[in-house]
């Protein structure tokens, strides 16, 4: 569960409390759990208060904005449940409005939302909470009308508050001319009022940092980190969709907790079947007092996950694992492979599809003489054309379901759970390893997919 927010006691009185913006992008994490979906908010001078709004998402993976004064409570007929997607969330607000439906207005990707489960809109010339003098402004969590504290469980790019003005999607964001996808406009023409605010969160020792030119910066009360994974580029995770049972996620889907009777634990959210990829797994930590840790590829995670078994069982004879003892698995066949691991061991993966071969390294050296740059000493793997899913996927999991262990993984942003790496390697084009990565090999990424495929 998340437990960080950016948050500021609003000092004076709105440009125009009668309109109002609301734009921002946002990955999630977890889904399905209303304490875990707030966006942003605010409450009056002492908590819960009488002058409460929230957004974010309920229990039911809806858009959600509410705000008490104005009797306004909207709960879309729309879902958001991709947890590789960025969505781009826009309210607009302008309760002088005669129709009420004109009053509050939802985007999501660019595209007016029309349907709504719950359709409560704001009172005609009501004024709006969110830029009120005295109260305070949150993001990244909201209080509920109990004071009970709802984060978001996810990431977020470009936040911004606009106060007295009402923009529609159109002014954050456009339509990419060659993917035809819907992307941010890093420099939009806005104007702020008097309370607005933009969030770039590009400065990572001041995550609240106004670029609005209002100076209306957020404090940071919690951990906030800066990732890579952004709406113009999304870096693959864990699947929170695909879980084996007893696996908890973590740190943005980037850490798999494997409990007892776990066995499988995740697989990433991208698969991938051409080019030359690598990414980096951290032991660390063991849930009992054995080692049983397996971490490799799968072309059938899913198989692995509905039995469950682990990667390289022959549940699935197109997985491939490295075990903690130093062998290999394959169809459940153990060979002598390389140095056994343990806990704070960092396993670097290289799967290389132009000639379908696997490449596993410890704390930087790479076991059984290989060495991916010349591939060479390689594990031969089958096509992934011969695959169940037609792609592999990066896997965790323990091998007797009773012992586990933690597992963090790195993508690419730069960090094991909340720890950045030690020290970056070389070779990262533009994404941050512990260790060198092989050269023509690259980070599991939207962007990489679109050149190295």
């Amino acid at each position: 569960m998340a437990s960080a927010e950016l948050v500021r006691t609003i000092s004076s009185n709105p440009t125009l409390a009668t309109k109002a913006t609301i734009s921002y992008w946002c990955k999630r994490s977890k889904l399905g759990s209303w304490t875990d979906g707030g966006i942003a908010g605010g409450t009056s001078t002492g908590g819960a208060g009488s002058n409460n709004w929230q957004a974010g998402f309920i229990d039911s993976d809806k858009f959600y904005l509410w705000n008490n004064t104005l009797s306004m409570n909207l709960i879309s007929t729309r879902v958001a449940r991709d947890v590789n997607a960025w969505y781009h969330v826009v309210w607009s607000l302008d309760s002088t409005q005669g129709t009420a439906a004109d009053r509050a207005k939802l985007y999501v990707n660019g595209e007016q939302v029309t349907v709504f489960d719950t359709a409560n809109y704001p009172t005609q010339n009501g004024l709006f909470d969110m830029a009120r003098n005295g109260n305070t402004f949150r993001v990244g969590k909201y209080l509920n009308t109990s004071g009970n504290n709802y984060y978001f469980d996810g990431q977020l790019a470009h936040f911004h508050f606009v106060d007295g003005i009402t923009y529609p999607a159109s002014t954050f964001g456009e339509t990419d001319t060659t993917t035809g996808t819907w992307k941010p406009k890093t420099a939009p023409s806005v104007t702020y009022g008097t309370n607005g605010l933009f969030l770039k969160f590009d400065n990572s020792g001041n995550m609240g940092l106004d670029s609005s030119g209002q100076s209306n910066s957020l404090t940071t009360n919690g951990t906030i980190i800066q990732n890579k994974d952004t709406p113009s580029n999304v870096y693959s995770t864990l699947n929170a969709l695909a879980l084996g049972p007893n696996s908890v996620l973590s740190n943005v889907n980037n850490t798999c907790a494997m409990n007892a009777a776990a066995q499988f634990g995740a697989y990433s959210t991208l698969g991938v079947n051409s080019g030359k990829w690598y990414m980096e797994m951290k032991y660390s930590a063991r849930t009992h007092s054995y080692d049983r840790v397996m971490l490799g590829i799968a072309g059938n995670p899913n198989e692995l996950r509905r039995a469950p078994a682990y990667v390289g069982q022959a549940t699935d004879p197109t997985s491939y694992g490295y075990y903690v003892d130093g062998n290999r698995y394959q169809n459940d066949n153990a060979t002598t492979y390389g140095s056994s691991y343990t806990v704070n061991d960092i396993i670097g993966i290289a799967l290389d599809l132009e000639n379908n071969r696997l490449f596993f390294s410890k704390n930087g050296t790479w076991q059984d003489s290989g060495d991916p740059t010349s591939s060479t000493g390689a594990i031969s793997i089958t096509a992934p054309s011969s695959t169940v899913e037609g792609s592999y996927f990066f896997a965790v999991s323990d091998t007797t379901g009773s012992y586990g262990g933690t597992i963090q993984c790195n993508f690419g942003n730069g960090y094991f759970g909340t720890t950045a790496i030690t020290s970056a390697g070389s070779n990262g084009n533009g994404s941050l390893f512990e260790y060198d990565v092989p050269t023509g090999y690259y980070a599991l990424n939207t962007k990489n997919l679109g050149t190295q495929s």
